[in-house]
């Protein structure tokens, strides 16, 4: 009688001898080598059925290798303080680190508003951004500042003027350059927008005050939605005012501080919507050279109207400092 080697099944009533040692192979790549003993024993049945079981066995060994070969490749997740950023696949940095991260920046963002048609010189005015700049970036929690100034528009154009785009302060240090301290930095950024506001302000004739609020508003919404997609956060949005607030571009505003026109004394005003998380503040209300008079408690009344009801710090006089 034919001696019959001892088996063991394998799964799915497959049967598969043991090894000259008596052992089960143990390691996936020791039963890849037996696979030509294993067809070619007595104990297996070469059925058509066995042959595709036994194909889709191949293939599900061929799957284990190729995960068993594959590296691991440590993914870390992204916290609410943190950026990751996948690196390419043909840089160099991408064979040893896969996804660099960093922290999320706290940036503060600043629209200040002149009104040019101030009787103020225009080193005046440019003292009064600086002061209004160097107050923002003393704020806590502030670590970079982004400053844009409008000017108030023309006679013949309501529209504001942009006296200085935007400009980032992002302070670094460098070990390689010494003597550039984060003070140096401060102060050269200072002198810049010093010398862009005094290159482009100039003195208009007419006050449209709404215009250029609601225009800035505007701006540092859509620069903070900016700010948001590079990875840094708006923590610090501001938008300061230097006016004397006597409205002339919007009649209806006009209407109603000086009540010159019963249609418009007593009807809607328009409306500018300042987010909850957005600090509004106003100085120079005092420094103004109108024969017509309006009175505090009207001025404050109206602007209140405009702004949902909201009312914003008023201060009689601006802040003035001087560039070092």
């Amino acid at each position: 009688m034919q001696h019959r080697p001892k088996t063991r099944p394998l799964g799915l009533g497959v049967k598969y001898p043991r090894n000259p040692s008596g052992h089960i192979p143990a390691t996936l790549s020791h039963m890849y080598h037996n696979v030509g003993s294993f067809v070619n024993h007595p104990a297996v049945d070469n059925s058509p059925c066995f042959l595709v079981m036994l194909s889709t066995v191949g293939l599900l060994l061929a799957c284990l290798f190729a995960a068993g070969c594959m590296p691991d490749a440590p993914l870390s997740p992204a916290s609410s303080d943190t950026v990751g950023s996948l690196a390419s696949p043909s840089s160099p940095a991408s064979t040893t680190s896969p996804i660099s991260t960093r922290k999320r920046r706290e940036v503060g963002v600043l629209v200040h508003v002149v009104d040019q048609s101030t009787s103020t010189s225009a080193d005046w005015r440019c003292e009064e951004v600086l002061a209004r700049v160097i107050s923002t970036m003393s704020l806590p929690g502030i670590r970079a500042l982004d400053v844009m100034v409008l000017g108030t528009g023309g006679a013949f154009n309501n529209e504001p003027s942009i006296i200085v785009p935007w400009i980032r302060f992002r302070p670094r240090h460098d070990p390689f350059t010494p003597g550039d301290s984060i003070e140096v930095q401060r102060q050269r950024y200072l002198k810049d927008i010093h010398a862009q506001c005094s290159a482009h302000i100039s003195r208009t004739h007419s006050s449209p005050i709404f215009t250029a609020i609601a225009r800035g508003v505007e701006s540092l919404r859509a620069h903070c939605s900016e700010v948001e997609r590079s990875g840094d956060r708006c923590t610090r949005k501001h938008v300061s005012v230097a006016s004397d607030m006597r409205e002339n571009g919007q009649a209806s505003i006009t209407a109603r501080l000086y009540r010159r026109h019963p249609r418009f004394s007593t009807g809607t005003l328009p409306v500018i919507e300042i987010d909850n998380d957005i600090t509004l503040s106003i100085c120079g209300v005092a420094n103004y050279s109108d024969t017509d008079s309006v009175s505090g408690s009207r001025l404050r009344a109206v602007w209140t109207e405009v702004f949902s009801n909201r009312l914003p710090a008023f201060d009689a006089a601006c802040a003035r400092t001087s560039v070092q």
